[in-house]
């Protein structure tokens, strides 16, 4: 991963919307751009609860189902950090419900425990 892709990917982890922004104005290529661990700026932001940087990466066409070394995809992030509001977003999105990691945990599995212990509720 070069500088300029690290510093892409931490402005979406720390919310710096501004600068996410300038840099995606000047290099469009970096929405694609991932860590050694194959998380993307849309994994960062999906983990940390950047709800309207969730929202912009996906109008701007990021992939939400670009799965990191561990084969989690942003889904995942905000499902296992009990991140509802990313979850919904996703999820109206067209995300995969029953994706699973590479130790086979499916995303719904997170969804039941982040049910269980939020007020929210899916479908109907």
């Amino acid at each position: 991963m070069d500088e300029l892709a690290g510093l892409f990917l931490t402005a979406a982890e720390e919310g710096d919307f501004a600068k996410l922004q300038q840099m995606y104005a000047n290099n469009p290529e970096l929405l694609m751009a991932q860590d050694r661990d194959g998380y993307t700026a849309l994994h960062r932001a999906a983990y940390n609860d950047r709800i309207e940087i969730c929202k912009w990466l996906l109008e701007k066409g990021a992939d939400p189902e670009i799965r990191t070394c561990d084969g989690w995809t942003a889904l995942h992030c905000a499902a296992f950090w009990a991140n509802y509001e990313v979850v919904a977003i996703l999820l109206r999105h067209g995300v995969d419900v029953n994706s699973r990691t590479e130790i086979r945990k499916v995303v719904f599995n997170y969804l039941f425990v982040l049910r269980q212990n939020c007020s929210i509720t899916f479908g109907n």
